[in-house]
This record gives C-alpha cells, sequence and structure tokens, in this order.
C-alpha cells in the first residue's frame, strides 16, 4: 500500500497494536500553515499583537518624540533574542 508524504501509522511500542491507520504529520510549511488557518482564536492573536505593535511604536514616535532608529533597533533586537532563546529551549 502506498502512501502520501507525511502519512504514518501509530503503533503502541509495548504490544504493537495499532493507534491509528493513517495520520498526516505537518510535516512541511505548507501544511504547518494550512493546520493553523481554522483556529480563529490564533488569528485574532496575531492580529492583535501586531496592532499592539502599531500603537505602541505609534505613540512612541508621535507622541513622545523618541528618536526612531535606536527604538526600531532595539526592537528588533529584542524580537531576533526571542526567537533564538525559543530555538535554543526546542533543543
Amino acid at each position: 500500500m502506498s502512501r502520501r508524504a507525511g502519512a504514518v501509522v501509530l503503533r503502541r511500542e509495548d504490544d504493537e497494536r495499532v493507534i491509528c491507520e493513517r495520520c498526516v504529520l505537518a510535516d512541511t510549511l505548507p501544511r504547518r500553515l494550512r493546520g493553523l488557518l481554522g483556529h480563529r482564536a490564533l488569528v485574532a492573536g496575531e492580529v492583535l499583537k501586531w496592532l499592539w505593535i502599531g500603537v505602541a511604536l505609534g505613540a512612541a514616535l508621535g507622541l513622545t518624540h523618541l528618536p526612531a532608529l535606536p527604538l526600531v533597533t532595539g526592537m528588533l533586537a529584542a524580537q531576533f533574542g526571542f526567537w533564538l532563546g525559543l530555538a535554543l529551549i526546542k533543543r
């Protein structure tokens, strides 16, 4: 029987009973993104995150007249540090 890419059969380790005949794993980026499409809470969270970033940057640059380059550089450095920390924790 031929299987699609990402399709696996799950078996128990102790007695080799089949738990799932056909489970498709999200092993590629398009499959992972497609899996997130149906979750409204994730989309709402992303929208709120970007809305908050826009409001914070607008307030920092418009209301307080902070210099733009150090502010944006600091935000990018913090975001890069966050991604790096996530990558190191997963290992």
